[in-house]
């Protein structure tokens, strides 16, 4: 019989493995916090909500909102081959969540009654 194949050898193996990990020394207590407080996170996006105003372009649009050139010209491409940006209705509600940088996480448009066209590609500026 080969020692291998040995269920006790086996067993022996792995209680040698599985006590040579444990020896990497004592595991450090997390840092002492202080309980019940809160830690406040400043946000990443902004969420905007509205209806396209009368004689909007897809350009304009985003640009009322402080986003980059870049990001705009970006995500008016992605839409191209799906939509026409040029032929956004008036009154069509929209979705937009901007980062704090100027570039756009998520852009959902209602074309018609079916369920929204959405974009939620990450587009932000370029690194500088």
């Amino acid at each position: 019989m080969r020692i291998a194949s040995c269920p006790i050898w086996r067993l022996t193996w792995c209680a040698v493995v599985s006590a040579a990990a444990g020896c990497a020394g004592p595991v450090a207590a997390p840092p002492a916090g202080r309980p019940g407080i809160d830690i406040l996170l400043k946000p990443e996006t902004v969420p905007i909500q509205g209806l396209v105003p009368p004689h909007a372009t897809l350009d304009a649009l985003l640009r009322t909102y402080d986003l980059t050139g870049d990001a705009v010209n970006r995500l008016v491409g992605t839409v191209r081959p799906v939509f026409d940006p040029r032929r956004l209705r008036a009154a069509q509600p929209f979705e937009l969540v901007r980062t704090l940088d100027g570039g756009i996480r998520r852009f959902a448009y209602e074309i018609d009654t079916a369920p929204p066209a959405c974009w939620s590609r990450w587009i932000s500026p370029p690194a500088s």
